[in-house]
C-alpha cells in the first residue's frame, strides 16, 4: 500500500514539474517577412575619390511573394545603391526568394559615417546598419575642390579657355555678361558634366557670332552638384583689350 502511494506521489510530482516548465516557456517570436543575411555592413577607410561596393542579400522568409516599394540609404551623400535602381521599383521577391543589393561608399569628409540601409514594403519596413570610415586627415588636404577659372589666350592662339574642376557629377550653367548685366553669350545651360577637369574654348564672339567689344565682362558659372542641396556660383572677370 505504501509502495503504491509513493508511485502515485512521484507521478503527480513529475506532472506538476512538466506543467510548470510549460508555463514558463517563453513564446517564440514570429519570423519577420524580410531579413538581411548580415547584421551590419562595414566599410574600411577610403582614399580620396575611391568608391568601395559590397553586396547584401535580402531574404523573403514567407511562403508568398513580397513587394519592395523603396530601397535607399539614409546618408545619400556618402552612400549609394546602384542596384536595384529606383526605376526598378516596386520589385517583387518570390516566396522564400532572395534579392541581391549592391551598396557603395565614397567618403567625402573625415570621421565615421553611420547610416542605415532601409527597405519599405506595402505594410512594413526593415533596415540594416551601415558603417564606413571617412577620409584620413592627411588626405583631406589633398582633396580636390570644385573650381572655375579663366585661361587667357596665348600669343599664338587667340582663344580663351574656361576651365572647370568638378568633384562630382554636376549640372553646369555658364554665361557671359557685360558691365550692365546684359547677357552676351550662353555657353552651357544646365548641361550635365562628370567628375573631373575639362576646358571649354571661347573664341571671343557674342551670341550673334560677332567679336565682343573691348571692356570688362563677367563669366558666371553655376555649379549644381547632383546630390547636394545648394548650388555653387563662381563669377570671374574677363577683360578684353586691357
Amino acid at each position: 500500500m505504501m509502495r503504491r502511494f509513493y508511485i502515485v506521489a512521484l507521478l503527480l510530482l513529475v506532472r506538476v514539474s512538466l506543467t510548470s516548465a510549460q508555463a514558463i516557456t517563453p513564446p517564440t517570436e514570429p519570423i519577420p517577412p524580410f531579413i538581411f543575411n548580415v547584421n551590419e555592413v562595414r566599410f574600411g577607410s577610403q582614399g580620396i575619390g575611391v568608391q568601395s561596393c559590397m553586396y547584401v542579400t535580402l531574404i523573403n522568409t514567407t511562403a508568398s511573394p513580397q513587394t519592395v516599394k523603396r530601397l535607399y540609404v539614409a546618408d545619400q551623400k556618402n552612400y549609394a545603391v546602384p542596384s536595384p535602381t529606383p526605376q526598378m521599383m516596386p520589385i517583387t521577391i518570390q516566396a522564400k526568394g532572395q534579392l541581391t543589393i549592391s551598396i557603395c561608399f565614397k567618403a567625402s569628409t573625415v570621421g565615421e559615417h553611420n547610416s542605415r540601409l532601409v527597405l519599405l514594403t506595402t505594410g512594413d519596413s526593415v533596415s540594416v546598419l551601415v558603417q564606413g570610415k571617412g577620409l584620413k586627415p592627411e588626405d583631406l588636404a589633398k582633396k580636390p575642390i570644385t573650381d572655375f577659372t579663366i585661361l587667357k589666350p596665348s600669343k599664338k592662339d587667340k582663344t580663351w579657355r574656361f576651365k572647370l574642376q568638378l568633384v562630382g557629377q554636376s549640372r553646369i550653367t555658364l554665361q557671359l555678361f557685360d558691365e550692365l548685366g546684359m547677357l552676351v553669350r550662353s555657353f552651357l545651360e544646365k548641361d550635365i558634366k562628370p567628375e573631373g577637369v575639362f576646358e571649354l574654348p571661347f573664341d571671343g564672339n557674342d551670341k550673334a557670332k560677332l567679336p565682343i567689344a573691348n571692356g570688362t565682362y563677367y563669366v558666371r558659372c553655376l555649379i549644381d552638384e547632383i546630390g547636394r542641396n545648394s548650388p555653387q556660383i563662381i563669377t570671374r572677370i574677363l577683360k578684353v583689350g586691357k
